[in-house]
């Protein structure tokens, strides 16, 4: 059975991405039988999200290395944890779709930031190293 780790922003107004992700995961699980969605707001729910964040995040990559895709919704753009998720996936080549509205509205801002950023031949082109301790 095909994984897909559903990311989604929480702290940002955690009510209401809590009723936004209870809807999401009940529309994919309808729409897609036999593929295995995994919510860490759900899974995850006994953490404290106003709390500190490494612990939860910890779990989060290790769910997305066991993922066959992950998938974005919402403002993930804005999320702190969901922009981890998404470095992490692409670093670990995991197969990623942005899938709401939202999702694909944030990656459309991201993409034309890169353009201007590349246009304006900016120093943030450079690769950083990976031995870099901000790179993890």
């Amino acid at each position: 059975m095909r994984l897909v780790y559903v990311a989604h922003p929480l702290r940002g107004n955690p009510e209401a991405n809590m009723a936004s992700i209870e809807y999401i995961m009940q529309s994919l699980v309808e729409a897609h039988p036999g593929t295995n969605f995994f919510s860490p707001l759900h899974g995850y729910s006994y953490f404290d999200c106003a709390g500190p964040q490494d612990g939860v995040m910890a779990c989060c990559l290790d769910m997305i290395d066991r993922a066959d895709e992950v998938w974005f919704f919402g403002d993930w753009a804005s999320s702190e944890g969901c922009t981890k998720e998404l470095l992490h996936s692409f670093r670990k080549g995991k197969r990623v779709a942005f899938k709401s509205l939202e999702a694909l509205n944030a990656l459309e801002a991201l993409e034309t930031a890169f353009k201007v950023m590349r246009e304006k031949n900016s120093p943030c082109r450079e690769r950083i190293p990976e031995d870099d301790p901000c790179s993890a």
